[in-house]
């Protein structure tokens, strides 16, 4: 009986093994690739907007426009803003105040349009850029200059944007796939949050930790724990960043990779990222990101006490073509 289990474990993991080697190539056909294009993420400049000083906040990234084609048919590239307030609860008792029993999300709002004379060629002749937009701006462009009492950590400014060609097509995070989206070859993912955060010291909530699994079992391949207790450590990239460098997924398989986090005013957010070991079957790699405020785990708001906090996130969010249904896991961390 190990035998058969030890085949089929073998079988399994060369699958989808494969699937994330596959998945490094080119996803588009070569037959499509003259009606694509993408926007390539170089790098992630700035997503913090700061609760206690949103006005003078920005959110910064830089990209690489791409048509696959030399860049003949790229012409331009709309940036949009909206906003999302995730942390709602009509007439509940979990928020810190009544006015946030209102939800002030803002749909889509156009920024501006950045034509391609604007971008500059890269050392490998791409055309590159960076794109910001001020918070302020954003603000004024929502309609958000009386609601600003009302925004919250963990809020999110979100950046839109979508790459225009001369014949018309336009690419942007609605017509994608997960590939594109996620894929170590494009990284092209059209969106971009801004999270509204408190600011906390580098030296809070870093170190060794015991990670302690609670709850959520990935609903295919047998698997029996979707992460396991183990030893992990965490460092920061800023005030409200913070990355586990390494820890293991699906206790059968024993996938290993880093899992990032933010500091959201007392609220642990995971924003959408591959799930750790960027492992897939053939779909993208599967995904996984925090359902809101109202769902997320928890540490010492205050910035003091950092000797345990709790994470919560919903997992396969993107299944990777594993057919798996989204779950949620509950992961406990204590200070070593």
């Amino acid at each position: 009986m190990k035998n058969i289990y030890k085949y089929l474990f073998i079988a399994i993991s060369i699958v989808i093994i494969t699937s994330c080697e596959d998945e490094d190539k080119n996803p588009f056909p070569a037959n499509e690739l003259d009606s694509s294009a993408v926007l390539r993420t170089l790098n992630i400049i700035n997503t913090e907007v700061d609760i206690n000083n949103i006005s003078a906040s920005n959110i910064s990234i830089e990209v690489e426009a791409d048509d696959f084609l030399n860049n003949s048919r790229f012409e331009s590239v709309d940036v949009f803003v909206s906003f999302v307030d995730a942390f709602v609860d009509k007439d509940g008792d979990l928020t810190p105040t009544p006015d946030d029993d209102d939800d002030i999300s803002k749909e889509d709002v156009l920024v501006r349009n950045i034509p391609a004379s604007e971008f500059s060629a890269g050392d490998n002749g791409k055309p590159k850029k960076v794109i910001s937009v001020a918070a302020s701006e954003a603000i004024d462009l929502l309609g958000l200059n009386s609601e600003i009492p009302k925004i919250d950590g963990g809020d999110i400014f979100r950046i839109r944007l979508a790459i225009k060609l001369n014949n018309g097509d336009i690419y942007t995070s609605t017509n994608l796939n997960t590939n594109v989206a996620g894929g170590l070859f494009f990284n092209s993912p059209f969106r971009y949050d801004g999270n509204v955060v408190c600011g906390y010291p580098e030296t809070f909530l870093v170190g060794k930790y015991q990670l302690e699994w609670i709850s959520g079992v990935f609903p295919a391949f047998g698997v029996s724990q979707s992460f396991i207790d183990e030893e992990v450590e965490i460092t920061a990239s800023s005030g409200t960043a913070r990355q586990i460098k390494a820890v293991t997924y699906l206790k059968e398989f024993a996938f290993s990779g880093p899992l990032n986090f933010n500091l959201i005013c007392g609220k642990i957010i995971l924003p959408k990222q591959d799930s750790p070991g960027g492992v897939g079957c053939g779909g993208g790699n599967i995904m996984l990101e925090t359902d809101g405020q109202l769902n997320a785990g928890a540490f010492d708001v205050d910035g003091v006490d950092d000797s345990e906090f709790t994470m919560k996130f919903i997992d396969a969010v993107n299944d990777g073509g594993c057919g798996a249904s989204p779950y949620e896991v509950e992961l406990k961390f204590t200070k070593i």
